[in-house]
């Protein structure tokens, strides 16, 4: 885990991934989001994207979150009672500098996504954290953080926060 501090700020217009960001080849849609449609997306309120950036204001990535809902009977869950749809918060794109990665950059981001969570749930009800991974490395990664798949879509992977909420 990294020592470093991460700061999380709001996507502002214009802003653009540096030159100088490291990415596999299968990630450039990340990439092209953040340049080309961030801005729209976030002037419509259909996602809210966060720049990640050291205390030296390195740029380590980015996380775009929007809210979803999933059908209890796509989770993996004998806890799945009452109504059926379960409200979450939908990470679209994490990714970070394959310079920074291996860092703990985004178990931070996961971190992060959580305290929102946790502050929406006075207000707004969130039971769930989801995610597409892009790949296997992706699906590995949030399978570490307890992710678990869905039972119709393999590639989808959902946190039930339930445990951190103190949900019975």
């Amino acid at each position: 885990m990294n020592d470093s501090q991460v700061n999380f700020f709001p996507f502002k217009d214009g802003m653009k991934i540096p030159e100088d960001f490291e990415y596999e080849e299968n990630h450039k849609d990340i990439i092209n989001f953040f340049n080309k449609k961030a801005s729209q997306c976030s002037r419509e309120f259909i996602a809210k994207i966060f720049v990640m950036k050291n205390t030296d204001n390195v740029f380590l990535g980015y996380i775009a979150l929007s809210i979803c809902s999933i059908g209890k009977q796509d989770l993996k869950t004998t806890k799945a009672k009452g109504l059926y749809e379960r409200p979450a918060i939908k990470i679209g794109q994490l990714i970070i500098d394959k310079k920074h990665q291996n860092k703990g950059y985004g178990s931070m981001a996961i971190r992060f996504v959580t305290s929102i969570a946790m502050k929406w749930k006075a207000f707004i009800p969130c039971r769930l954290i989801v995610v597409d991974a892009i790949d296997e490395s992706a699906k590995e990664f949030y399978k570490k953080k307890n992710f678990h798949e869905l039972t119709a879509k393999k590639d989808t992977l959902v946190l039930d926060l339930a445990p951190i909420l103190k949900l019975k």
